[in-house]
């Protein structure tokens, strides 16, 4: 979010007819085309290798295997506790052939137990049914205190901008703009007082980024950005793209859509009359994220956020949502014997900016384990920048952190399909989304 001295609050969007609402059916489903087989064997020598066998004279591909020995009975014997997960489904000939040879010198059975999980995009499509969770605007009491809230032309364009995000689909070329005089003056008087300041205390990979969409033509001081610009951009560097949104998605869909390498991005930009203040991520914020993602380990730090979030339970979204806080939005790096930011809400926001290099904040070392707080501050300026050694090394550490967050299934990305698979079958179910919005 973009910060500056004054309160900050989270206002709801503007627009008071774009809550898009999806259909329970498209909510529903089991994803994954793994079964689990649960085998009790003797304990004896080969007796893993003798398993194994089985499935591998039936064709039968396996993508995980647990094992683990029970307890020894009075009379010294001991079973061995096999949890195997093979691609197909239990109704296969194979399968079934597979079974009944196992039952001859073991007792195995098809695990019944699928884990219902709140559902989650598992390819770029799914993400259209996102725009149904935004946050609800029936109610308008929440944006009084928006800049914009009396002004009536500024409302009648905000509703044209959600319209258009609406009527958009994953993988349409995302419109382009045509901004207004007062829209891009507004740009450049932000623009010109932020730039001189990220070349300052932003990290290089961020300055070096900017330079090349400025050499490019798609930032200028006087110009809008187009995020259809950016996004091809981003995608020629590190696949990842923009997906753009009318207003605030909750925690747990917007950090999902970052596993999909799809970042959510508004269009319109703030009013006019407060034109270093917004109480929502706008166009000048979005432009504080996007050159990050042409950084390949800034983009796979960005995704395994993502993928740690999917499915997840609503204690474990806070968290990575606190994660997400002190990384991606206010993040720092070490840089030689410097500390530089990386984070958006830091190189949106010139009073945030000014926060950080001159050091009016503490700076911590940043450690997953160590409970973040899930009580970040979105009022004020950060009192707080935690420091990564790298973003290699951030993305490391947050692998070692997602296997610690209890979740029945692992998750995985296959490039090539640019899809998100998992280790064995589950169910997808519909939940109440009550996260905090990004």
């Amino acid at each position: 979010m973009f910060r500056t001295t004054k309160t900050l609050q989270r206002f709801l969007p503007l627009s008071v007819n774009n809550t898009a609402k999806f259909s329970t059916n498209a909510y529903r489903g089991t994803l994954g085309y793994t079964e689990r087989v649960n085998i009790f064997a003797p304990n004896e020598v080969g007796i893993l290798s003798k398993i194994l066998s089985v499935f591998h004279q039936q064709k039968v591909t396996l993508t995980q295997v647990c094992t683990k020995l029970m307890n020894r009975t009075k009379d010294g014997y001991q079973e061995a506790f096999f949890a195997i997960d093979f691609e197909g489904d239990r109704n296969d000939i194979r399968a079934i052939s597979a079974l009944r040879e196992l039952n001859k010198f073991a007792r195995a059975t098809i695990d019944e137990n699928i884990p219902e999980v709140p559902w989650f995009p598992s390819k770029l499509c799914d993400l259209d049914l996102m725009q149904g969770a935004l946050l609800d605007t029936s109610s308008q009491e929440g944006n009084k205190d928006h800049p914009g809230f009396n002004d009536p032309e500024y409302r009648k364009r905000r509703d044209a901008l959600a319209k258009l995000c609406f009527e958009y689909k994953m993988g349409d070329r995302i419109p382009y703009l045509e901004y207004t005089e007062q829209e891009n003056k507004t740009w450049e008087h932000v623009y010109k007082q932020l730039r001189p300041l990220q070349e300052k205390y932003m990290c290089k990979q961020f300055n070096n980024t900017v330079q090349q969409m400025i050499d490019a033509g798609i930032i200028r001081p006087d110009r809008i950005p187009q995020l259809e610009d950016v996004s091809q951009f981003l995608k020629q560097k590190t696949g990842f793209q923009l997906k753009p949104v009318s207003g605030i998605l909750s925690q747990r869909e917007f950090l999902n859509a970052l596993a999909l390498r799809t970042f959510c991005c508004t269009q319109y930009i703030r009013h006019h009359s407060k034109p270093e203040y917004t109480p929502e991520p706008d166009i000048i914020h979005e432009m504080g994220h996007a050159p990050m993602f042409a950084d390949p380990d800034f983009a796979d730090l960005s995704q395994q956020i993502g993928l740690l979030s999917l499915g997840n339970t609503d204690e474990n979204i806070a968290k990575l949502g606190a994660l997400y806080w002190y990384t991606i939005e206010f993040g720092a790096c070490k840089e030689g014997d410097d500390i530089k930011a990386y984070g958006a809400g830091i190189a949106s926001s010139i009073a945030e900016i000014k926060n950080f290099g001159e050091r009016r904040a503490e700076f911590r070392p940043l450690d997953p384990f160590k409970e973040l707080s899930t009580n970040y501050p979105i009022q004020t300026l950060q009192p707080i920048y935690y420091v990564a050694n790298s973003f290699k090394d951030a993305g490391e550490t947050l692998i070692k952190y997602g296997e610690h967050l209890p979740r029945p299934f692992r998750t995985f990305y296959d490039y090539k399909k640019q899809c998100v698979e998992v280790d064995r079958k589950i169910k997808l179910v519909e939940v109440a989304d009550k996260s905090l919005g990004f």
